[in-house]
């Protein structure tokens, strides 16, 4: 009878995990301020279409030790047997602090090359968010939008270009670095690993692919889009996108129109123009086999402003043209240059290649946390750094922070290597004297522990040696 039972159990409960799982491609978390410490946040999640699995709704976890049910509101095909959910919840924080807002969900898509076992690997993304800044005494309103699809083709055989194409609506400066994907509980998925040749422009979020030799297949990435102000790094998003590698008969295609702009220090294509004077722009699209067929498009900030660019294209088999006039208004005058991508595309083959540029306009309107300030005193931080100690060092598997103060509220403790990877992320709650960190699957070298909330950060060297 026993055996029977079970029998039974295994035919009926296999079936329903392969449906419950392996969907998740990519995707993101973003926020935006509503008032006082009330934020909308936005999660997109990027799903295998075919898959019978589906999420009306998911679970978030907003990082004060609270978490909800979120429902869908949006699912749309995009491309590639893909589909984009959009899931949207409000939350209020108790205090101003730091938080890590997250949202995992089983599984990731199966077959990915460098996810091994990506069949049974949990889908995780994130999000910090300081609902405070003590340098500015103001809340940060929102945190990086993205503007163009995260999943797509790449020709093996070929260079590869492709820009994630972020921007900031309070105006602050964004920075791009590769991480390593993240699974169950935000951990590093154990054997990931990047292709040869691989690289992000830190500037503006240009992904590189230069290898040839990398095999066919799905590739999953994530960028950290960290959020800068006044050169302090105030938040960060986790962004996880794909990119498919396809053999295909050679692809040779190339721009032209952009070639003759400058270039700064770090390569990156760039215009100056004054407010109220116009630009025009004509970007051409090139295959150079006349039989392919190809199109152009344009993503960036500019399109979305009170007086937005103009852009249209044309296109005549293997050539594609796009034009873009734009009369930026003394409004746009800032520091901060705006991103424009331009998007190549080899119809036949379904493949991209992008380009892309920085637009500055001469002026000075930054806006730096442009809501209304909340109320909330500015206590001396180097008291803090005394109440702080973090023990043994050297460690081995786990470390001790031992909090001698009388501060009980929530902190996020951060582990970097001497190189600025991240190692560690977590928050913590001071309701404690002493609170224990697992350290063990960092390896041997020198760290840097950092502690912070809203009002206060310390900064220590610790040492990992066993």
């Amino acid at each position: 009878m026993n055996k029977y039972i079970l029998i039974l159990f295994s035919a009926i409960a296999f079936p329903f995990y392969n449906v419950y799982g392996t969907h998740n491609r990519c995707g993101q978390i973003t926020y935006k301020h509503i008032t006082g410490l009330t934020y909308e946040v936005t999660v997109k999640t990027y799903t295998h279409s075919p898959s019978p699995a589906d999420r009306p709704e998911l679970i978030i976890k907003w990082g004060d030790n609270f978490q909800d049910t979120i429902q869908r509101i949006q699912i749309t095909y995009i491309n590639y047997n893909t589909n984009e959910n959009i899931y949207m919840g409000t939350h209020t924080y108790n205090s101003p602090t730091v938080y890590m807002i997250s949202v995992e969900d089983p599984n990731r898509n199966a077959g990915i090359v460098n996810i091994p076992n990506s069949l049974n690997t949990t889908f995780y993304i994130e999000s910090m968010i300081n609902v405070f800044d003590p340098d500015y005494n103001c809340v940060v309103n929102s945190v990086d939008f993205f503007l163009t699809p995260p999943i797509i083709k790449r020709q093996n055989d070929s260079k590869f270009k492709f820009n994630l194409t972020a921007y900031d609506p309070d105006n602050d400066s964004i920075s791009y670095e590769l991480v390593s994907c993240k699974g169950e509980g935000g951990l590093y998925i154990p054997g990931y690993y990047m292709p040869p040749n691989v690289s992000i422009n830190p500037y503006n979020g240009e992904f590189r692919w230069e290898d040839s030799t990398s095999a066919q297949g799905e590739y999953c990435f994530a960028a950290k889009i960290n959020k800068w102000r006044n050169g302090r790094n105030v938040s960060y998003v986790l962004k996880d996108f794909m990119i498919t590698v396809v053999s295909l008969p050679t692809i040779l295609c190339s721009y032209t129109g952009i070639d003759s702009l400058l270039t700064d220090a770090y390569g990156n294509y760039y215009i100056t123009i004054n407010p109220n004077d116009t630009l025009n722009l004509k970007i051409t699209f090139t295959d150079a086999n006349s039989l392919h067929q190809t199109a152009i498009h344009s993503f960036g900030e500019i399109y979305l402003l009170n007086y937005p660019a103009i852009y249209f294209s044309d296109s005549s088999m293997n050539i594609s043209n796009g034009y873009l006039q734009w009369i930026p208004k003394t409004e746009n005058g800032r520091k901060r240059p705006y991103l424009l991508t331009f998007r190549g595309y080899s119809l036949d083959y379904q493949t991209v290649n992008d380009i892309s540029l920085f637009i500055y306009v001469i002026g000075n309107n930054d806006t730096v946390c442009p809501a209304i300030p909340i109320n909330y005193s500015i206590n001396d931080r180097n008291k803090f750094s005394n109440s702080i100690n973090v023990f043994p060092n050297p460690a081995k598997n786990s470390i001790t922070i031992e909090n001698k103060g009388n501060d009980h509220q929530f902190y996020v403790i951060s582990i970097k290597s001497i190189l600025g990877n991240e190692m560690l992320i977590e928050n913590i709650d001071f309701n404690t004297t002493n609170t224990s960190i697992d350290i063990s699957k960092i390896n041997n070298g020198i760290y840097f522990l950092t502690l912070r909330n809203d009002k206060k950060q310390i900064v220590k060297k610790i040492l990992i040696q066993r």
